[in-house]
């Protein structure tokens, strides 16, 4: 069976299943009217692909599904490190991988689970556009992110939709970026019981169950839900939703009541109102997000290689998470004004952002570089403590301060800079995070001391 009719029977079996995604915002609301479509009879290949957004390619796979086959591995700027790129694009379901239309949850724990024992990788970049879907999986996923975001740093870009079971997922990264136009949100689950028995009788049908088990056909869609039944899928839809609460509470370092109160209840928020209530952490156009975490808008051909067929870095090395890293280089000279310098030297530096109440503190990872390089939206940007005079850049954190003065340009027109005399910096304090994953640990061996002190004493 091909992977379109799987994807088209996953759908029409979802009848009783607890689902979380959105149905009421852009691309969500748009599939949810195709799932109804493909529930109730054939809908042909091509009209899925026109919704998706996709050229009919016969019968070979989308390009976006050969690419997403899989982490893409980049080239960081530490010798012999990687930055590995994931797709969430798509519907979640449980076992069937097909981006753009769906992404496997099963799949993505076993990629986390490896990429975080991956000594070579550095960087995990989740790539999400996703409305949700199947609960059934999600919170194996979420787990996996979150596990993983303990030993790397993993940065989520939410391009443009990230709702529901994809913000389950999404809310555990290290680091959480939106496009400008993004919506992100939308905690809450469902489950959709359909009533066919008037229909049945209709048509003169009138089905009879022989059956064993007072509860084996509760909920089947040839007869009413009796109360007992709706009461009964009630209270697992409210255990999930349980779940899902603080599942985000945990990966966002807040209460439950804060992410049940302030979260949107169910709702999706614009970027800019998701980042006022911590649902996310940045709003950054693309290119700027990508070029944050070393990638480029289109990657280059020795970035989609597996690693051994090449590993050399371009000169241009992609960059971890914080860079400021210049664009893929052109094969032509850019126009500039100023004198082009090489880029030999240049480094990165990270800065991490904290809540601390209403308030956002940055700290600097690491002590500052001799010479970086700046992109020009990094000026533009909702950064408040990037202050640039003239040729003069002025970077104040929480944990200490630089100035790093323009000695020229990169191809791409981005800033080359190098440190100024008297910059300070201080190791920064742990992440709530950190802190939060530390007390977790304690109290995990803690209980399971306890457990085996019982069980000496018996």
């Amino acid at each position: 069976m091909g992977k379109m009719q799987q994807f088209k029977r996953e759908i029409r079996s979802s009848n009783g299943r607890v689902f979380a995604f959105d149905l009421r915002n852009g691309f969500g609301a748009v599939l949810g009217g195709l799932f109804e479509k493909i529930a109730r009879g054939k809908v042909h290949d091509q009209e899925i692909r026109e919704i998706y957004g996709l050229e009919d390619e016969g019968d070979r796979e989308p390009m976006h599904v050969r690419i997403a086959a899989g982490p893409q591995m980049t080239p960081s700027s530490k010798p012999g490190k990687y930055t590995a790129l994931v797709s969430m694009h798509g519907v979640a379901l449980y076992d069937l991988e097909f981006q753009p239309y769906c992404f496997s949850t099963l799949l993505l724990s076993q990629i986390m689970d490896q990429l975080a024992n991956d000594p070579t990788v550095d960087t995990i970049v989740l790539d999400i556009n996703t409305p949700g879907g199947h609960v059934t999986g999600t919170q194996e996923a979420a787990d996996a992110v979150f596990k993983a975001a303990k030993k790397k740093t993993v940065v989520g870009i939410i391009n443009p939709l990230c709702a529901s079971a994809g913000y389950w997922i999404g809310s555990q990264c290290t680091r959480l970026v939106a496009v400008p136009s993004a919506d992100i949100g939308s905690i809450g689950v469902f489950m959709c019981h359909y009533d066919c028995s008037a229909m049945l009788a209709d048509f003169g049908l009138k089905p009879t169950f022989i059956y064993a088990g007072e509860y084996k056909t509760e909920g089947n869609s040839m007869e009413p839900l009796s109360d007992e039944a709706r009461a009964f899928y009630q209270s697992e839809v409210d255990q999930t939703y349980d779940d899902f609460l603080t599942a985000v509470a945990r990966g966002r370092g807040v209460s439950k009541d804060v992410v049940l109160q302030k979260f949107g209840k169910g709702r999706c928020y614009g970027a800019p109102m998701a980042k006022r209530l911590g649902m996310v952490d940045e709003v950054a156009t693309i290119k700027l997000a990508l070029q944050s975490v070393g990638l480029t808008m289109e990657m280059p051909e020795d970035g989609r290689r597996r690693r051994g067929e090449d590993q050399a870095p371009a000169e241009d090395a992609q960059a971890p998470e914080g860079q400021i890293a210049p664009a893929a280089a052109e094969t032509e000279e850019a126009a500039v004004t100023d004198q082009v310098v090489e880029l030999e030297g240049c480094e990165p530096f990270a800065v991490r952002r904290d809540r601390d109440g209403d308030a956002i503190k940055a700290y600097v990872l690491e002590p500052w570089p001799a010479k970086v390089v700046m992109a020009p939206e990094l000026f533009h940007s909702q950064s408040s403590y990037v202050t640039v005079t003239g040729t003069t850049v002025t970077i104040a954190v929480d944990n200490g301060a630089a100035v790093y003065s323009k000695i020229g340009i990169s191809r791409q027109g981005d800033w080359v800079c190098v440190l100024a005399e008297g910059s300070s910096f201080s190791p920064p304090p742990p992440s709530q995070a950190q802190i939060d994953a530390e007390a977790a640990e304690r109290q995990h061996r803690a209980h399971v001391l306890r457990r085996r002190l019982a069980l000496l004493s018996v």
